[in-house]
């Protein structure tokens, strides 16, 4: 293996790093948003349902109250289905568990260098296609979550966001 080629396998794994750890960032956000958007409207909907048993709308002047109650939970739960964070959650999951395994892989290749540069050609590209292909099919991830990252680690500053941009 050359050293070009070496550098190339290094520069790789600090992209699938980079992109594990920031797709990782999102599940953690996104899994925020969902939970606090469910636990909020069942903490709603529980007040508005114990608020109709207990007779709240039969108080003069707070008619209206369990009504609006329920209306804000719906609300509630209409913003957590348009934005999907659930479905959010599972595929930025697997776009860092997909980046986690790339990341190993080349690792591994790292430690076990072989000699034969035929095998090394094989498996540059073999990388190169597995890194593209799952940039190419990853959600997309906003770009708050890039700056964030690259703020907490300045390795990344000159790294690109996009696996597989540089050749051989």
């Amino acid at each position: 293996m050359t050293n070009k080629q070496s550098d190339l396998l290094v520069r790789w794994r600090d992209k699938a790093k980079l992109n594990k750890s920031v797709y990782y960032e999102a599940v953690k956000t996104y899994n925020c948003f969902n939970s606090y958007l469910s636990w909020f409207s069942i903490i709603i909907a529980t007040v508005a349902g114990t608020g109709s048993i207990t007779g709240l709308s039969n108080i003069d002047g707070y008619e209206w109250v369990p009504e609006v109650i329920i209306l804000l939970a719906a609300l509630l739960i209409a913003t957590q289905k348009f934005f999907t964070f659930n479905d959010k959650v599972d595929s930025h999951r697997s776009a860092s568990n997909g980046f986690s395994n790339i990341e190993n892989k080349i690792d591994i290749f790292l430690v076990k260098i072989n000699q034969n540069n035929g095998e090394t050609e094989k498996a540059l590209e073999g990388f190169d296609r597995m890194l593209i292909e799952l940039k190419e099919t990853a959600p997309v991830i906003p770009q708050f979550f890039w700056d964030r990252q690259v703020k907490r680690n300045n390795k990344y500053k000159k790294l690109a966001v996009s696996a597989g941009d540089d050749k051989k």
